[in-house]
Order: C-alpha cells, then structure tokens, then sequence
C-alpha cells in the first residue's frame, strides 16, 4: 500500500478548517489548535487502518506580512512511504501541517 498523499491532503484541510474557520489568531489559543489539529488527524488516519505510522507538525503563524518558510526531511522509501504538506491561510493566521507517513510493511 503506497502513501496517499493527496488523501491526506484532503484530510488534513478537513480537520484545519474544522479547527480554525471561525476564529481570528489569538497566541493563547495556538497550543490548544495545534493539539487539537495533530490529534484529530491522527485520529482519522490511524481509523483508516492502512499499514504506516505516521508523525503530523502543525505550525501557526499570525499573518503580519512576515515571510513564513518550513521544511521537513526524511529518509523514506518514496515508493511506499510519503510526505504530505497542508498549507491553510486565514484572514488573521498561517497554518502549515506536514505529515510523514512510514509503511508498516517495507
């Protein structure tokens, strides 16, 4: 079973839009979205039953003009393992969710 990335892509806009649609940016808040967005995709992709782990990153940013760069490396075997990259933007904040899904079976 190879890596779905846009099924995950997919997946991970669904639960960040859930998440964070109707509220402005607010630092008190990130720890608890951040957690709640991790969660909940895990959540989903482990009841999928497919044969990965799965490591999820969620950075937010307060949208002020600042340049935002992420990267993320890993050592995969890309014909079964993959990496997904989600970006979301709101009125008032950035969100970028990475996840790296490692086959159970190579």
């Amino acid at each position: 079973v190879m890596f779905a990335a846009e099924e995950v892509t997919t997946t991970v806009k669904e639960i960040v839009e859930l998440i964070l649609q109707s509220d402005e940016y607010d630092p008190l808040k990130v720890q608890k979205w951040q957690e709640q967005i991790v969660d909940e995709i895990i959540k989903k992709l482990v009841s999928q039953k497919k044969p990965f782990k799965y490591l999820v990153s969620c950075s937010i940013m307060q949208k002020t003009g600042a340049g935002l760069h992420v990267a993320c490396s890993a050592n995969c075997d890309m014909s079964l393992d993959g990496i997904s990259t989600t970006r979301y933007d709101s009125r008032s904040m950035h969100c970028i969710v990475i996840v790296i899904g490692s086959s159970l079976t190579g």
